[in-house]
């Protein structure tokens, strides 16, 4: 899974636990606070949201197909804050761009 991997790449402070739409559950970042929770409720958003997460991601939380389950949106945009740097440095950006 594509964001996935975007997201074990970049989430390296806060904790973000990560339901995809099959179910699978995965955790990243060191634990610390800020933590929460999302889910996303369509599979084929995967790639749409590791080519431009700063667009799809925002979108996909106003369609309701990326809800936050635990804690709150707020945590979320701090975790991403937080870790902006590294999604930026994700090894596939630029193949994903073009």
């Amino acid at each position: 899974m594509l964001f996935r991997a975007l997201l074990k790449h970049s989430i390296k402070f806060g904790a973000l636990r990560f339901i995809d739409a099959k179910g699978n559950v995965s955790v990243f970042g060191d634990g610390s606070e800020p933590r929460c929770t999302v889910r996303l409720k369509r599979n084929s958003l995967n790639y749409s949201l590791a080519f431009n997460p700063a667009l799809s991601v925002p979108e996909a939380i106003m369609e309701g197909d990326l809800v936050v389950e635990d804690g709150s949106l707020f945590d979320l945009i701090e975790i991403a804050a937080q870790n902006y740097s590294r999604v930026e440095n994700f090894p596939l950006a630029g193949a994903l761009r073009l």
